[in-house]
């Protein structure tokens, strides 16, 4: 296509200077045949006055002269009002001038035109008795040049000439073939150098496409390797959940069996719970790998059904009593196993937290919102906030304020949360007690599943 249009441009251009030269050329002889006719015109004015010179007999002299030149078939002599005079030779055909032609001859000016096949019949008049002719056409170049005064500049006539163009033809086809060869050099030349260009070019992008992909495949198993580590971060995230809460669990049991003002019964009763809890929460942190390894069966879970494995968690967990849980459901709707395998974790975690640090018979609230582009768990609690100066470390690992705490808990939640794509944030610290809230992307949910058993305001005391 590159090469076609550069021989479109090309022959454009080359038509275009072969008419121009052409038309330089037919110009050329106009003005040699102008110059040769005011130089008849000076001799004549030699032999009559300028009152003479108006008479068309005087201008007649030099068509005469002029129409014994070499190659000059007809001649035609007007005025300067462009009327018809007189013609050589005497058989010559009578034609108006034309409004073209007498205008360029009253600006002064040479008119001329290269006419490639021409009728001899169309300039002189045959005699209708003799048998007809063999057609043969021959170029002619016409030519009109002003006839005026040398001194005054004053316009007398002027002369119509039509020349046998024979000789000028075969140099026009001469100097067309000399045109189309050197322009057929230009182009294979050209050519060669656009061609090789646009391989040099094509080849360096064809090798750049090949980079480009080998980058891509690169880059697709960069994001399939960070994709395994981001799973296998999860796990990692999960077993220390789980050595976490073996940790506090272990802590507590330990504390009620050093506990001397406690009964036997009721010790081994409060062990026997946490150990339930700690089997249950294997057991949930074991369906979460499941699942992120795909080898789960998958199924929907509900908000309600979450919220019921949370209150099971902690209505057996030791230390505080009396305190109230209020489980809250706005929107009704589900999750996958998966999503609600880890929501279940950190909130239980997160409740639990606000069990222990709340009072003696206060409130945690744990409430679930839906919305088109989110579902939002806030946890809320009745104790007295964060301290100040951990603020900017509650998230951070080995940060606690509770006795035998690891410090990993907030953390461990935090990364579960962004592996759901979501956010875990303290929107909310004081006096009163603090919140907290799991912000998922609505694509977690199934916004078409509508439950009508789901509790919407349910309070528990523990």
């Amino acid at each position: 296509m590159t090469l076609l249009i550069y021989a479109v441009g090309l022959a454009t251009i080359s038509f275009q200077l072969g008419r121009q030269i052409d038309l330089d050329i037919i110009e050329g002889e106009a003005e040699i045949l102008h110059s040769l006719t005011v130089m008849l015109q000076d001799e004549v004015a030699e032999d009559f006055s300028e009152e003479m010179l108006e008479d068309p007999g005087a201008q007649m002299g030099v068509l005469l002269k002029a129409s014994r030149f070499k190659g000059v078939l007809v001649a035609r002599l007007f005025t300067a009002n462009g009327s018809y005079v007189a013609a050589v030779p005497a058989g010559a055909r009578e034609e108006g001038l034309g409004s073209e032609k007498l205008g360029l001859v009253r600006r002064r000016e040479n008119f001329a035109a290269y006419h490639p096949a021409m009728n001899p019949a169309d300039l002189i008049l045959t005699d209708p008795d003799d048998p007809a002719p063999v057609v043969r056409t021959l170029p002619v170049i016409e030519v009109v040049v002003p006839l005026h005064q040398k001194s005054s500049g004053h316009l007398l006539g002027c002369a119509q000439y039509f020349i046998d163009g024979t000789s000028v033809a075969r140099e026009l086809r001469a100097l067309d073939r000399k045109l189309l060869a050197q322009s057929l050099a230009v182009f294979v030349l050209g050519g060669v150098l656009i061609a090789g260009s646009l391989f040099w070019v094509l080849g360096r992008l064809q090798r750049a496409n090949r980079q480009l992909t080998r980058r891509t495949r690169s880059l697709l198993e960069a994001n399939r390797e960070l994709a395994l580590i981001s799973k296998t971060s999860a796990i990692g995230s999960l077993t220390a959940h789980l050595l976490h809460e073996l940790r506090s669990h272990l802590f507590g049991i330990q504390s009620l069996l050093s506990s001397k003002a406690m009964k036997e019964e009721s010790t081994a009763e409060t062990a026997r719970a946490s150990c339930q809890r700690m089997q249950g929460l294997m057991s949930r942190l074991l369906a979460a790998v499941k699942n992120d390894e795909g080898t789960n069966t998958h199924y929907e879970v509900s908000f309600g059904d979450i919220f019921r494995t949370v209150e099971e968690q902690v209505k057996s967990l030791p230390g505080r009593s009396g305190v109230s849980l209020e489980l809250k459901i706005d929107s009704p709707g589900t999750v996958s196993s998966r999503v609600a395998n880890l929501v279940g974790i950190i909130l239980g975690h997160l409740v639990q937290n606000a069990v222990q640090a709340s009072s003696e018979k206060g409130l945690v609230r744990l409430l679930a919102t839906r919305t088109d582009s989110r579902i939002r768990f806030e946890v809320s609690d009745s104790g007295k906030g964060f301290p100040q100066h951990l603020m900017l470390w509650i998230f951070k690992p080995c940060a606690s304020t509770k006795e035998g705490g690891s410090g990993i808990g907030l953390a461990l939640c935090k990364q579960l949360a962004t592996h759901l794509e979501g956010s875990l944030e303290l929107t909310k610290t004081g006096d009163d007690g603090c919140t907290f809230a799991l912000v998922l992307p609505a694509s977690a949910a199934s916004p078409e599943t509508e439950l009508i058993d789901e509790p919407e305001d349910v309070e528990v005391s523990i």
